[in-house]
């Protein structure tokens, strides 16, 4: 993703490639989408249904998976990119780690943001040191949602996997 930002007092600031941020009436930035396609995979449908809303809300384009084998599948049928995978951890079949990194030779653009409502110590066993990944534990508010979809999709390049 490239990145373009101009401002002029007064003028709204522009972040082209997924994020766009623009003051609003009382001079604070306030964040809008602009193109930006999340995947979002979590084995939970009400997990699934809450970011849905909360990022189509925002003007996000939302595609949906219950598995990693899911994911795999839409993000190989979708024709368009895909800057961010939002993935749950802990799911059964694949982890959230290796469909993060079965998705990355064919998607090699695409951010990641791990989510999990499991402990430090389950989410370790399932090869994630979280020091080393973006992530957001559950349960989670909208804004603290957004904030980290903002966060992770201005990053100029995906953040590296950890090792397994």
């Amino acid at each position: 993703m490239s990145l373009h930002s101009s401002y002029s007092m007064g003028q709204s600031t522009e972040f082209r490639g997924g994020v766009e941020l623009s003051p609003g009436p009382s001079g604070q930035v306030s964040h809008t989408s602009a193109l930006a396609t999340i995947l979002c995979v979590d084995d939970d449908s009400m997990v699934r249904g809450y970011v849905e809303d909360i990022l189509t809300e925002e003007g996000y384009q939302v595609l949906l998976a219950s598995t990693a084998e899911e994911a795999l599948a839409t993000a190989q049928d979708f024709r368009g990119p895909i800057h961010l995978l939002l993935t749950d951890i802990v799911m059964p079949g694949l982890n959230g780690l290796q469909l993060a990194e079965q998705l990355s030779p064919v998607r090699q653009d695409t951010k990641v943001l791990f989510m999990s409502g499991y402990t430090d110590d389950a989410i370790i066993r399932e090869g994630i040191q979280l020091t080393r990944v973006e992530f957001l534990a559950k349960p989670f508010s909208p804004s603290l949602l957004l904030q980290r979809v903002t966060r992770v999709l201005a990053q100029s390049s995906p953040r590296p996997l950890p090792p397994t």
